[in-house]
């Protein structure tokens, strides 16, 4: 069953566009990930500070690994929560 997350990101003042592109950095790699269906993020427009990545993975086997992923990719200087002054992640199945 394909899971699919909605996370919603409001950034630090200041700090929209900044938190916007350590995103899209790596959203070519993440959709390349096996099981990733879908990995996007977009600016509110009714709310310039927010943010929301779009996610769809075929299964939580593949979202588990994309987790164990995105581990490295912090431990390797990836900070996005220095953007963030709010976040929250919502879980849904297809």
């Amino acid at each position: 069953m394909a899971v699919r997350i909605i996370v919603t990101m409001d950034a630090v003042p200041g700090k929209r566009d900044v938190l916007a592109e350590a995103f899209s950095a790596i959203c070519p790699e993440v959709e390349e990930e096996p099981g990733c269906q879908q990995y996007e993020i977009h600016q509110s427009l009714a709310h310039p500070n927010r943010l929301v990545l779009l996610e769809k993975w075929d299964d939580e086997a593949s979202l588990k690994v994309h987790q164990g992923r995105m581990n490295e990719r912090r431990a390797n200087g990836f900070n996005a929560d220095a953007y963030r002054a709010d976040r929250k992640v919502e879980r849904f199945v297809d």
